[in-house]
């Protein structure tokens, strides 16, 4: 076991070598503390380190270290902080097996600090300035997660809490499994809603919301406003000709709703030739 510990002196290589010439008047066979506190002596007198503020130029080995002052590394190591290195340089620990180093972080040639290897934190990560007080990533309000592009010339926003409290995603959205939105939404389809809820979008005016369609507590889907279709009103795999093809839904007022057959190619009571469509009473 080491005993030896490093303590910062002015005359700190004069006084090591004094130690040592005692020490190697004991033989080595006197005991096993004193042998490794040769080797820890040995490791010092090899280094440069004479004076408080010398230059060590070469590699330094010692059980325990403990200094007054800051330690500074490298070639123009930073100027302030109690430990200082220079830019660029990694901050490394041996791996568990022995066999090789690990980065753990610099600040790189962009100014940027840079973690060399995947990180583990006990606690949470917070953001910025008044991030959230809670969760495990903790950001502020109305900032954006952002990701680079693919051509690596911008970067795209990906999501963020906005000033009206509500999640905002930045960009095109692709889901590769289903969406659910709310309590006890549908158990199967690409987007599952909850019974008798509204599908709503924003009026042209932007001065309230319009109700689109939902299923009703009748298991029946509910139009909320007039529907207009540019093309292929009603289409059918093969539409009879002068018969009963469907039944249309119609809403009397009062939550009355009816059936009315709905007529393809009837017979124009009126002259020659067919309607188009035609709703019996």
């Amino acid at each position: 076991m080491s005993i030896f510990r490093v303590r910062q002196s002015k005359e700190f290589g004069e006084d090591i070598a004094e130690v040592k010439e005692e020490l190697l008047k004991i033989p080595p066979s006197a005991n096993r503390a004193i042998e490794d506190l040769r080797g820890d002596l040995n490791k010092l007198v090899n280094t440069t380190i004479k004076r408080e503020g010398d230059v060590m130029t070469g590699p330094l080995q010692v059980p325990f270290m403990r200094a007054t002052g800051e330690v500074a590394i490298g070639a123009a190591p930073a100027v302030s902080g109690a430990i200082r290195l220079s830019n660029s340089q990694w901050i490394a620990s041996r791996n568990a097996a022995g066999s090789a180093d690990v980065n753990i972080v610099r600040v790189n040639a962009s100014d940027q600090v840079e973690l060399g290897a995947g990180m583990v934190t006990p606690g949470p990560v917070a953001v910025g300035t008044n991030p959230a007080q809670s969760g495990v990533i903790r950001i502020p309000n109305n900032q954006w997660v952002t990701s680079r592009n693919a051509a690596n010339d911008a970067d795209i926003n990906v999501i963020r809490v906005n000033t009206s409290n509500r999640v905002e995603l930045g960009a095109d959205t692709v889901v590769q499994g289903s969406i659910s939105v709310g309590s006890n939404a549908a158990q199967s389809g690409i987007v599952r809603l909850p019974n008798n809820q509204w599908i709503t979008a924003r009026n042209a005016a932007n001065s309230g919301d319009v109700n689109v369609m939902r299923l009703n507590l009748a298991n029946r889907v509910e139009v909320g406003v007039p529907l207009v279709v540019g093309y292929n009103v009603l289409e059918t795999a093969d539409p009879p000709v002068n018969s009963a093809a469907v039944l249309l839904l119609v809403n009397l007022g009062s939550n009355i709703i009816t059936t009315r057959r709905i007529e393809i190619g009837a017979a124009d009571s009126g002259g020659p030739g067919y309607r188009v469509l035609r709703v019996l009473n």
